[in-house]
């Protein structure tokens, strides 16, 4: 699922599964996937007795607890934002949401799963993903083809961002701070295109 013409931005969602202490507490989930581009938000605060209701909200993909991170990769867009990179274009993936919410799993990956069996494995995250395709794709241009590529993988929390490939990333490092107002509702981020070191 490629990006239309006309589109500059994709908002998916990706909805995770309870974890195993939700379930033990009995948590139960209040969203429901309603097809491909729609989700329901319960409502929580309804009376006994009465037919549940809920809000429903419409995204460009939706993707349930039930998502592999092959299937997230294959239908969430990104394999056509590679190929716009191909051509020159910049960019951008991130993703958003409170502590908890499977941002850095559907990112990464399972925590040092790399490290351990090196990519391949069912688990990877969508970084890893992009980069292997992306080397795929550049090997298949025509041998005349010679890209210039870079990275900059960050990691924004509160006025921080830092590298995730570089010294920011590694504790006791530089770290770039973001520029902006603090207000009720969190940071102003302007980031700096580079950070010093």
């Amino acid at each position: 699922m490629g990006l239309q013409e006309s589109e500059n931005i994709r908002v998916v969602v990706r909805v995770r599964p309870l974890t195993k202490d939700e379930r033990q507490q009995g948590d139960e989930e209040h969203i429901s996937c309603v097809g491909e581009r729609s989700l329901q938000v319960m409502d929580t605060k309804q009376a006994p007795g009465r037919a549940q209701t809920g809000t429903a909200f419409q995204f460009g993909r939706v993707f349930g607890p039930e998502t592999t991170q092959d299937f997230l990769f294959a239908n969430s867009g990104i394999a056509s934002l590679l190929d716009h990179v191909l051509e020159g274009y910049s960019a951008t993936v991130f993703a958003y949401g409170p502590t908890g919410s499977g941002k850095t799993f559907s990112i990464t990956g399972r925590p040092d799963s790399i490290v351990k069996h090196g990519s391949g494995d069912a688990t990877d995250g969508i970084v890893i993903r992009a980069v292997e395709a992306l080397y795929i794709k550049v090997r298949l241009q025509a041998p005349s083809f010679q890209p210039f590529l870079s990275k900059s993988p960050l990691t924004i929390f509160g006025p921080v961002a830092g590298d995730w490939l570089g010294e920011g990333h590694r504790p006791g490092a530089e770290h770039c701070t973001t520029s902006g107002p603090r207000t009720s509702r969190g940071w102003g981020a302007v980031l700096p295109a580079f950070c010093p070191r």
